[in-house]
């Protein structure tokens, strides 16, 4: 993944996120990178599953926020969402390995069986025309604006003394 010019490795990135808690099946998690033409911004996801044995009385949202400060600590980039599964819920293949896009996919269409969630706001890109259509509609009033002064009034003296 390439987040502000930066390449960084899932894997090392699923490996920290599987450390900072006991609570974290290790080799049960994917990161991913949502497209950037489609937002504003790099948006990195986390998505882990939780040991039931070990997550037994423990608030879901002390591993979110534990995954949410080992990620920056360790790799300088900030995740914008982080999801927590049961057990064996993530999509693999059928020798057992982690499919990132398939987990991806599942993501963007909500087919994920989350046990607990964060996300940030998602900042959409602006389509395409919208910067223009307004930079249209300013030039539009100027125009009007200047079309309406009268030869001779205050707003069209220029350097007179």
């Amino acid at each position: 993944m390439t987040i502000d010019g930066y390449s960084h490795y899932p894997n090392d990135i699923e490996l920290t996120v599987q450390n900072c808690h006991p609570a974290l099946l290790p080799g049960r998690g994917a990161v991913f990178q949502l497209p950037t033409e489609r937002y504003a911004r790099e948006y990195v996801v986390v998505v882990q599953e939780v040991h039931h044995h070990d997550a037994a009385g423990i608030d879901p949202n002390d591993l979110i926020d534990a995954i949410r400060a080992a990620i920056p600590t360790h790799h300088g980039i900030e995740a914008q969402a982080v999801v927590l599964l049961k057990p064996m819920r993530i999509p693999t293949t059928t020798s057992g390995k982690i499919q990132r896009s398939a987990c991806r996919d599942q993501y963007v269409a909500g087919e994920l069986a989350v046990l607990a969630q964060w996300e940030e706001p998602r900042p959409q890109k602006e389509g395409p025309g919208v910067g223009n259509a307004l930079l249209s509609g300013l030039a539009r009033l100027a125009v009007a604006g200047l079309a309406q002064r009268r030869p001779g009034s205050q707003g069209d003296r220029r350097g007179e003394d």
